[in-house]
């Protein structure tokens, strides 16, 4: 009996040392996340780190209906670190946790489809390392407020990637031939947009209902305009294109409540269905090139 009293005492004590000590979570060092990719969460900084090198793994996709494993600490989590080495960011791998910030590596190439939708981030630097950014990566993560994209190798940015971003008034694009998927920057509150060098075409509804937009400046290279690229924009009220655009599509400046006046260059071949349906337009210049012009380009303006 008086033994089994010191072995209690004995238990007891132990308990009430390690109750003292701070509590630090961390995940399992072999659990992976990718095949040579491990994850940790530290609790005190509430930071989750991704560390090693190669691709992570794609969650939630209907192929590999797996979670993250790390969703079960979801409030625990409020800031990401992908060490250098990683090369790519897996689908869904952080959908539903709200992050405030997140650190990316220069050896990033991909970020996968919804991997950082409905985050909490503020601001956003994506390397130059990256190639791809697939659909809705950052869809709805209504606390952005700015990104920025370092001039590399981005060839695309696909669809919706940061539509429904509803603060999003800052958007610096990379100097480089990217392809600007549909709907992109849907719904975004940018106020003015400098299209760089480098971009070809923009993309069907790239910037569609981005009804702070009153300023878009267009670089020289730019040759098509996609169908719905600014419709909807109500504040924005003129607009000059480069005279080597050469075509502007379906609805493209449609709903743009604003916009009185068009100047089209030389350059321009083909205006496409509605492509200026009920905006305000009380002028419009054309250039001596045009060869089609869509049923009801101009429907619903104030041209004579």
């Amino acid at each position: 009996m008086i033994v089994l009293k010191k072995v209690l005492v004995l238990v007891l004590s132990v308990l009430l040392i390690c109750s003292a000590l701070p509590v630090t979570v961390f995940a399992e060092s072999e659990e992976k996340c990718g095949d040579n990719l491990v994850w940790s969460i530290d609790s005190e900084t509430e930071t989750l780190t991704i560390s090693g090198s190669g691709d992570m793994y794609d969650y939630g996709s209907r192929n590999e209906p797996r979670r993250a494993p790390w969703i079960s600490y979801d409030g625990d989590i409020k800031h990401i670190v992908i060490s250098e080495g990683v090369t790519s960011v897996g689908n869904d791998s952080f959908f539903t946790l709200y992050p405030e910030t997140v650190s990316l590596p220069g050896t990033l190439v991909r970020i996968g489809e919804y991997s950082f939708a409905c985050s909490g981030l503020i601001k956003l630097k994506i390397p130059a390392s990256v190639e791809v950014i697939e659909e809705g990566a950052f869809d709805s993560s209504d606390s952005l407020t700015e990104v920025c994209f370092e001039t590399g190798r981005l060839k695309s940015i696909g669809k919706y990637a940061f539509g429904h971003c509803l603060k999003l008034e800052t958007i610096i694009l990379p100097q480089s031939d990217v392809e600007i998927g549909y709907g992109a920057f849907y719904k975004t509150a940018v106020k003015t947009l400098d299209i760089p060098k480098g971009i070809t075409a923009i993309g069907k509804s790239a910037f569609k209902s981005c009804e702070a937009l009153t300023r878009v400046t267009l670089p020289e290279g730019l040759t098509e305009i996609e169908d719905g690229a600014f419709s909807f924009c109500s504040s924005l009220a003129s607009i000059e294109f480069p005279d080597t655009l050469s075509v502007i599509g379906d609805q493209a400046f449609a709903c743009c409540s604003l916009l009185t006046t068009v100047k089209l260059p030389d350059s321009i071949i083909s205006i496409g269905e509605e492509a200026f349906t009920l905006t305000s337009l009380i002028e419009a210049v054309f250039g001596k090139n045009i060869k089609k012009i869509g049923a009801n380009a101009f429907y619903g303006t104030n041209l004579s």
